[in-house]
């Protein structure tokens, strides 16, 4: 289960039933390196005709960047009021059970949804199955660095400039934003996402971004 399928199960209020303003807070707080950051999606090989999921797409922003070579983007997230603000074709569905046949996908992209799984392994693993043999598997998201003093800095910036940025940008009740250090906790380190991914798709490339405060993955299935 995510964060996001939690927030709705307990029927909280949250930024991912806010999708313009969860994308304007994000976008602040990462200091607008998120769109720089979303471009590197564009290392995939599939172009023209590929059938390609994005898996916890929100509005579908890192899609599109893939649409636009030409490939036939299928949009998921569980958010209906992210897929009601974003175009093309959408499914409402979570990781765990995501509702399409097995081996049909081309290319499957992550962006900045799966540190908010809580068994991500698992996620990763039943999105895999999703995959044609050969294709290509993307994740780009957040990390804690491997310095611990670069660590502690961007943990201080995610409790208290971070939400302040964020909440400048949208003004939203800055308590919304409160939550994004404990994201930046509890997501894995750059060595443990190599781990758990390296251990699921031979690797064509892995890429700390920033410092080790994001970083981009490309396997192969």
């Amino acid at each position: 289960m995510s964060f996001r399928e939690l927030d709705a199960l307990l029927g909280h209020v949250s930024l991912f039933d806010m999708p313009e303003a969860y994308e304007r807070g994000s976008m602040a707080a990462s200091l607008f390196r998120l769109r720089v950051w979303r471009s590197r999606v564009l290392v995939l090989k599939e172009g023209k005709g590929a059938w390609v999921l994005d898996a916890g797409s929100g509005r579908g922003l890192t899609g599109r960047m893939v649409e636009r070579r030409g490939a036939f983007v299928v949009q998921m997230d569980a958010s209906y009021e992210s897929l009601e603000k974003s175009s093309g074709e959408r499914v409402q569905g979570v990781f765990s059970s995501p509702p399409f046949r097995p081996s049909v996908f081309d290319a499957i992209i992550m962006s900045f949804s799966l540190h908010m799984v809580v068994d991500k392994a698992f996620a990763v693993t039943v999105l895999g199955t999703k995959l044609k043999k050969g294709g290509e598997f993307f994740v780009l998201d957040i990390a804690r660095p491997k310095s611990r003093l670069i660590a502690e800095i961007f943990g201080i910036y995610t409790r208290i400039l971070a939400p302040l940025m964020a909440f400048l940008a949208t003004g939203r009740d800055i308590r919304l934003f409160c939550g994004l250090h404990e994201m930046y906790a509890s997501t894995l380190s750059a060595e443990e996402w190599r781990s758990l991914l390296t251990g699921l798709f031979a690797v064509k490339e892995l890429k700390e971004l920033d410092l080790g405060i994001a970083f981009s993955f490309l396997g192969k299935n």
